[in-house]
This record gives structure tokens, C-alpha cells and sequence, in this order.
């Protein structure tokens, strides 16, 4: 998993609002309050455990949907891309208490900051991000179909400081 260490926000450049990310990322911490309500009816995502959506089983088979209806990470039309990311993010953010940040490009190994800025969440605890607009590309990469679990895993375990993992919606 690809993960970065960097005080973002602080180096993000000033958008049109004069605020270094603030308002672009609190418009996507809004829509990420309400993901769940958006995908339900989406075809993407009927694969989703309602009653446990970041379980590594709905993970898993969400993920294996998703690989079955594209060949290619590219493929998938944009907005259902944003929404994946968006699924996951907020699923990363609930779980295990992290915050959404605007990720600069060159935080993200971009040449160029003209290139796209990406998404991730932060965890104070670790001072860890999880770059979430790299979970699809990674998934298409890995070709398992539990990508995103053992990511899920991942960051449980990181978040918990002794190798157990920790659901913070448990807690």
C-alpha cells in the first residue's frame, strides 16, 4: 500500500478560495458522510454488505465486481472511479479514525504540480496517509480481487501500534 509521510495541507497550493485544500476536501468529507446512500442503487456496488459495508467480505466482493466489469482501471468511467475512492476513503476514515486530505502531485511522485492532486487519509496516531486515489489502480494491479481488504488489514494493523488490527467503529 502506498503510503506517505508529509504535512499536506500545509503545502497544498491556494485554490481559487484562497484556502490551501480546505474547501475542495470539506465538500469531499460531505459527500463522504453520504457515500453509502449514493452507491446503494449503483450497479458497481450492489455487491455491498449493507449492514457491514467495509467487512473484508463486502470489500472483497466489491472488488472482484469491479475487476469482472472492467478490464482496466482506466476504464471505468470517471465518476464511478471518484466513487470507489470515495467508498474506500471514507470507509479507511470510519474505521480506524483518520481524516480526509488533498494530496499535492508532488506528494504523489508527480513532475509536475499541474497534474491532478489526489486524495488520501491521514492518521494522527501514526502520521501515516493512505493514498486512496491509488486503491483502484492497485487492485487492477494486484488482480486478486482482496486488494482492498488486505489493505483494510493493513491499517488496522498499523493503527493499532501492536500488529492486531483495531475497528475504531467498534470502540
Amino acid at each position: 500500500m502506498e503510503r506517505a509521510r508529509a504535512d499536506v495541507a500545509l503545502h497544498a497550493p491556494e485554490n481559487e478560495d484562497g484556502f490551501r485544500g480546505v474547501s475542495e476536501a470539506h465538500a469531499w468529507q460531505e459527500r463522504g458522510t453520504r457515500i453509502l446512500d449514493e452507491v446503494r442503487s449503483s450497479g458497481p456496488f450492489e455487491a455491498i454488505d449493507v449492514e457491514d459495508p467495509w467487512s473484508a467480505a463486502s470489500l472483497d466482493s466489491t472488488e472482484r465486481r469491479m475487476l469482472e466489469n472492467w478490464s482496466t482501471a482506466e476504464d471505468i468511467p470517471a465518476e464511478v472511479r471518484s466513487q470507489y475512492e470515495l467508498f474506500l476513503g471514507e470507509g479507511l476514515r470510519r474505521r480506524f479514525g483518520g481524516e480526509w486530505e488533498s494530496l499535492t502531485p508532488g506528494l504523489l511522485g508527480a513532475a509536475s504540480e499541474d497534474q491532478p492532486a489526489g486524495r488520501g487519509v491521514r492518521y494522527r496516531t501514526t502520521g501515516t496517509i493512505d493514498v486512496v486515489s491509488s486503491l483502484v489502480a492497485q487492485a487492477y494491479r494486484a488482480g486478486t480481487g482482496t486488494w482492498w481488504s488486505s489493505s483494510f488489514e493493513t491499517t488496522g494493523q498499523l493503527s493499532s501500534g501492536d500488529g492486531r488490527s483495531r475497528d475504531r467503529s467498534e470502540s
